[in-house]
């Protein structure tokens, strides 16, 4: 697993929107 510099996009996403994807 690699660390991003920033948050990950999944982390950025509110876990309601993450299940829409």
């Amino acid at each position: 697993q690699r660390r991003w510099p920033l948050s990950p996009p999944g982390s950025a996403i509110p876990a309601s929107a993450r299940r829409d994807i």
